[in-house]
């Protein structure tokens, strides 16, 4: 297997041994994955704003508030440039 062999070569040209080799790339995995799953977690919006629900209501219903304004503004716009013409 040849990345056996390439893991060989480097375990040799820095003194370190292929089991602390192997330990390193396991923390490594361990760690791309905790951070994978923190991404995973701060991108979830439904999520988000479930625990902002339980947390805080009111703040939820300000998000809540703002997005429809902001949605009826964007109709509002359309129908103003539409019935321009």
């Amino acid at each position: 297997m040849s990345t056996e062999l390439s893991v060989r070569q480097a375990a040799e040209r820095h003194d370190r041994s292929l089991s602390d080799l192997r330990k390193d790339a396991h923390a490594a995995r361990l760690e791309l994955a905790t951070t994978l799953d923190a991404i995973e977690h701060k991108l979830d919006v439904k999520r988000q704003l479930r625990l902002l629900g339980l947390e805080n209501p009111l703040a939820l219903l300000g998000v809540a508030a703002a997005a429809g304004l902001g949605a009826g503004g964007v109709v509002w716009l359309g129908l103003r440039a539409i019935l321009r013409r």
